[in-house]
């Protein structure tokens, strides 16, 4: 499985790597909704659920002496939440895979740091998992056809409000 390379790239160029690298049928079409899932147990991701603090919605660690990735999940949230919360936990994975041990652990507690959008870590795997999720190219489209924000999060399978803010960044609303 190729390494994708994230030094010095945006997180919607990362994401696209990723896409073009594991998501792709046979035939080069991206089926939607993206399944973050799907993509962790492709890339050996161990994914489990477990009671988390409040306000934490999910880790991820990889320690030194192990060669899995582990990712936890507050099973406390929405389904959507959870599968959001996957793929940015993913972006963490993306970005700091080049890392030259290849050690990391990292908590996202998404009620604080990553939602005042003020850390650049956080900053950079929300962008990645809005990406990986909702990719701009397929929202692009389906909304130039006419589609509404509850058709847009439906097709994605996510929140209305997570479609609400990729439709702002991407200046469609």
């Amino acid at each position: 499985m190729a390494e994708v390379s994230v030094v010095g790239k945006s997180a919607y160029a990362c994401a696209h790597d990723v896409i073009r690298e594991h998501l792709l049928d046979s035939e080069g079409m991206l089926n939607i909704p993206v399944d973050p899932f799907g993509l962790a147990s492709k890339l050996g991701i161990e994914v489990s659920f477990g009671q988390l603090s409040e306000g934490t919605a999910g880790l991820i660690v990889r320690e030194a002496e192990a060669d899995a990735t582990r990712v936890l999940l507050n099973r406390s949230d929405a389904a959507n939440r959870q599968k959001f919360t996957l793929a940015h936990e993913l972006g963490h994975y993306f970005r700091h895979q080049s890392d030259g041990d290849h050690v990391f652990g990292y908590v996202d507690e998404r009620a604080d740091l990553a939602s005042r959008g003020t850390n650049e870590e956080e900053i950079w795997s929300n962008k990645f998992a809005a990406e990986l999720l909702m990719p701009g190219f397929a929202v692009r489209q389906l909304y130039s056809e006419g589609w509404d924000l509850r058709r847009l999060a439906r097709e994605f399978a996510v929140s209305e409000a997570a479609m609400g803010y990729r439709l702002q960044n991407l200046g469609l609303a």
